[in-house]
């Protein structure tokens, strides 16, 4: 244990790793929030304004995957805080954190060190900080998870059950699922433990009940309400098995060059296989965490994100864990330590070039749809529904009856096959019938988007079958509206409904299939 005032006098620099990832998160700010934190924002509105926890007020879906987030959302919502802002602050608030938890876990197994190099490496990872601004809950889970281990730490050294360690690990399966892979290994170890105390045996359930009752909890909540197992974009999202092994492990090549995560994993992995005793029963619990959601990452298929959102949660313990492993094996060598630290920060470092690429981004897509969504609120007439494969912002901000293109906030778009042609992850269901099936006063071809010469269409896979349909050539005409912010928006209006204020129509643009 480690003298009080020492303690005091080393804990400033665990601040200054958290003061150091939340300025380097405001710096990735401009590239989000994304579209589908969007989403989020629309079932929290609906529900803080008692509409009910739906996408489509009636419509009964589960299109959200973070339902904590979605909760902190609409209490926001009801406080009078803009979700945009709330989304923003937690969101650095949760990489700052995961920083000093990090920081502070590191500073348990190296009392003497001076630095906490693992917490640098969280503080200064491109991947985390961009995240902080994306949404989603990303960097909040990271901050929880990180705070996990930090607490388990706490209570091996003291010799206490880890109570604590397991009530932020049920929050944390409450902001994503995926966490209780890291309950497993924990509540396995824990009762042993807890057991070896002598404590009476109700009571070495404990940990089990503060870790799993919030997400079953919810899961019974889910079937009574939404009446599926799991949310909307599971089923969507989910291939055949190859095809998403063969997606996932192109995401984790790319999250290794990016994020150095296949590193940490095999480092990780060879550690557990070696089974040092130089490293303590945290360590182990948390590493086969890691190992088991980074095989579960692989084996979804990963994300479309930049930046590997799916593995970010895991990412600030990974790195801890695969940093304590490296100055383990090499602890007589403090030159070598030093080395491979600064090696592992510059190397991370190279995705920071993909900034003004990820601005652009956000610029040509996310902020266009917001730009979409707000016109739209102001010039249609009310009750106008809108067929398009971004609903996020364009749903929130128009407030209008959204039929979802892709299927993440109905129950028909996942019983279609999937179309292995389309490149993105999570884009291969559409059903062109279904969308045309519910007329639609206004569909949205291309997302929304111009090509660069601003006068033709983009042609998505799930936007060519339109072309082929009667009734969608014949019972639909081309028009075009002024966009506030931004360039004009071409999209197609069923004959007779009402156009929006300011639209006219135009000669039909796009293309049909090749």
């Amino acid at each position: 244990m480690l003298p009080k005032s020492w303690k005091a006098s080393t804990r400033w620099t665990s601040c200054a790793c958290a003061v150091v990832a939340a300025v380097h998160a405001l710096t990735f700010l401009p590239c989000g929030p994304l579209d589908d934190d969007y989403i989020v924002y629309r079932y929290a509105r609906n529900l803080a304004e008692g509409r009910g926890l739906v996408f489509n007020v009636g419509e009964r879906v589960e299109g959200f995957t973070a339902p904590l987030w979605t909760l902190m959302c609409a209490l926001g919502i009801k406080l009078g805080v803009d979700p945009v802002v709330l989304s923003r602050v937690l969101g650095v608030a949760g990489a700052a954190i995961a920083a000093f938890a990090v920081a502070e876990t590191w500073r348990a197994w190296w009392p003497e060190s001076r630095w906490p190099a693992a917490a640098l490496l969280v503080a200064l990872c491109p991947a985390v900080a961009y995240h902080a601004g994306a949404g989603l809950g990303t960097t909040a889970l990271a901050a929880l998870i990180a705070l996990w281990l930090w607490q388990l730490v706490r209570a091996e050294r003291s010799g206490r059950p880890a109570t604590r360690a397991a009530a932020i690990l049920g929050v944390a399966c409450l902001v994503r699922a995926e966490a209780v892979l890291f309950a497993l290994p924990f509540l396995i170890v824990e009762r042993r433990r807890v057991r070896a105390f002598g404590v009476e045996l109700p009571l070495a359930f404990a940990p089990l009940a503060l870790a799993l009752a919030p997400l079953a909890a919810w899961e019974v909540f889910r079937v009574l309400y939404f009446g599926h197992w799991l949310p909307m974009p599971y089923y969507v999202k989910r291939l055949p098995l190859l095809d998403d092994v063969a997606y996932g492990l192109a995401y984790l090549r790319d999250a290794t060059l990016g994020a150095g995560v296949g590193a940490c994993a095999c480092i990780v992995a060879i550690a557990l296989w070696k089974r040092s005793a130089l490293l303590d029963a945290a360590w182990k619990v948390a590493a086969i965490g890691f190992v088991l959601h980074t095989a579960y990452v692989v084996l979804v298929g990963g994300d479309y994100m930049s930046l590997y959102r799916f593995f970010v949660p895991a990412l600030p313990v990974a790195i801890l864990l695969a940093t304590q492993a490296v100055f383990t094996w090499m602890r007589h060598r403090p030159q070598w330590c030093a080395a491979a630290a600064i090696g592992a920060l510059a190397l991370m470092q190279w995705t920071q070039t993909q900034r003004a690429e990820l601005s652009a981004l956000y610029e040509e897509l996310d902020a266009r749809w917001v730009a979409i969504g707000k016109t739209l609120r102001r010039t249609a007439v009310a009750g106008t529904s809108v067929a398009a494969e971004a609903v996020g912002a364009i749903g929130y901000h128009s407030e209008l009856p959204i039929v979802d293109m892709l299927g993440m906030t109905n129950d028909v778009v996942r019983k279609a096959p999937p179309d292995l042609t389309v490149p993105t992850k999570g884009h291969h269901r559409y059903d062109v019938d279904w969308v045309l099936s519910r007329s639609p006063d206004i569909i949205l071809i291309g997302r929304g988007l111009l090509l660069a010469d601003r006068n033709t269409l983009p042609t998505f896979p799930s936007d060519r079958g339109f072309y082929t349909r009667e009734a969608f050539t014949d019972g639909y005409t081309s028009w075009a509206m002024p966009i506030d912010g931004s360039y004009p928006l071409v999209f197609y209006l069923r004959r007779g409904a009402e156009p929006p204020h300011g639209a006219r129509m135009v000669p039909r643009t796009g293309s049909a299939p090749r």
